[in-house]
This record gives C-alpha cells, structure tokens and sequence, in this order.
C-alpha cells in the first residue's frame, strides 16, 4: 500500500467529501426523471422511519429483512381473536 502525507490524506478526505455530494445530486436527479427508485433508508425516513436501517432477524433464524416483509411486531397488545 503506498505511503500518503498528511497533507494528500486531507486533499483525498476533500475530494471523497465532493464526490459523495455529486454522487448525491445524481441520484436525486435520476429518481426525479423516474430512471432511478428510492433504496429502502430513503424510503423508512420519508414515512417518518427511522434512519438507520437495522436488518431484523427473523424468529426462524435466518436473518430477516424488512423488504420482505419479516419485521418484529412491536405491538404490546396482543392481537385477540
């Protein structure tokens, strides 16, 4: 692995900064023109989710994963039938 100064160090930080706003400002342009859809994060926190994604294992023991459809019920109350 090649050595950095210090002072590439932080010109690389700066440049990897602007590259993720780029990167940003072209996703956005690109689900507005609909070419592109929303990940599962944006979607969670524009219906007031959360905004971190956790995955959420499923009681089967497989890892669950909220797209499909295996979330834990945080309910308290029991559903009666």
């Amino acid at each position: 692995m090649a050595t950095l100064t210090n002072e590439q160090i932080e010109q690389k930080k700066q440049q990897l900064k602007q590259l993720a706003v780029e990167v940003k400002q072209l996703q956005e342009e690109l689900i507005a023109a609909g070419a592109m859809e929303l990940d599962e994060n944006d979607l969670d926190q524009a219906a007031g989710g959360q905004s971190s994604y956790k995955k959420i294992p499923s009681l089967n023991g497989t890892s669950g994963n909220s797209s499909e459809g295996e979330r834990m019920n945080t309910n308290p109350r029991p559903k009666l039938y």
